[in-house]
């Protein structure tokens, strides 16, 4: 047996529970809203041409931290208690009993996890799509290219969660460093955390150093907004790659350490 089996019981488990259609719910709501708005709200000025990129330009950019800080909010509720709470019923043990490694567990969570979330944006996606067709251009490869990104993200989120998970060993302690870290996230995101930083270091106000940008990046919900410019049209460049690799490392560096506590704790 391997992480595939442990996946796989991940999302039959969601979708017994209910809780890949309650994701499914929020975000398709979120999704059809925010493309109604754009289609029937926006677009009833002369100012606003209706097309699927201006659509995709204008969530990735003015709606860039409201899109963050829900995927953070959905990505970290469906990782954060998934190894800790079987620690805490001792089920973990059970898992363990069979011919699963723990590296098996951590990976086969975040698999699972990560199948129930992009399942869910799926529904959002498909729904939002469906008024995508009325624009005067829907620019389907643009939008393509967001729900790629979203869903990147959205793993991200996942992993970091299932990452706190492993790492802490009580359902009460991971809950805390949860809503800490998205506090933290639409704290940094409102441009407050940079310029703290910035001002401590260099006596200095707002972006007054070349490298504020690649600072306030250092999150993923910056780093998306980054990304997103260059699916509507922008240039690749050193900001651009640093944004999509501080993506990936929010999927990698959170989880391979708290597997690495994990590896050693004793449960």
């Amino acid at each position: 047996m391997t992480w595939r089996d442990v996946a796989k019981k991940e999302f039959r488990d969601a979708v017994r529970a209910r809780s890949l259609w309650a994701l499914a719910a929020v975000f398709a709501v979120f999704m059809v809203a925010t493309t109604y708005v754009h289609a029937f709200v926006f677009a009833a000025t002369d100012e606003v041409e209706q097309t699927g990129t201006s659509f995709v330009s204008g969530v990735v950019g003015q709606g860039s931290a409201f899109v963050a800080a829900l995927v953070a909010l959905l990505g970290l509720l469906v990782g954060y208690a998934t190894v800790v709470d079987e620690r805490d019923s001792g089920s973990i043990k059970f898992l363990l009993g069979l011919p699963h490694s723990r590296l098996d567990v951590v990976l086969g969570k975040v698999a699972g996890r990560s199948a129930v979330l992009v399942a869910a944006f799926a529904v959002g996606f498909v729904a939002s799509a469906a008024f995508l067709v009325t624009y005067d251009s829907p620019d389907f490869g643009v939008y393509l290219g967001f729900v790629a990104l979203t869903s990147l993200l959205g793993i991200a989120f996942v992993s970091t969660g299932v990452g706190l998970s492993s790492a802490v060993a009580s359902r009460r302690r991971v809950t805390a460093v949860t809503f800490a870290l998205l506090f933290l996230l639409v704290f940094w995101d409102t441009g407050a955390g940079p310029a703290i930083v910035v001002y401590a270091l260099t006596g200095e106000f707002g972006p007054a150093v070349w490298w504020y940008d690649y600072l306030a990046a250092v999150f993923p919900n910056v780093a998306y907004a980054n990304v997103g410019a260059l699916i509507v049209g922008g240039d690749f460049d050193r900001l651009v790659a640093y944004s999509l690799a501080v993506i990936v490392a929010w999927a990698v560096v959170p989880l391979a350490f708290g597997y690495y506590r994990f590896r050693d704790a004793d449960v």
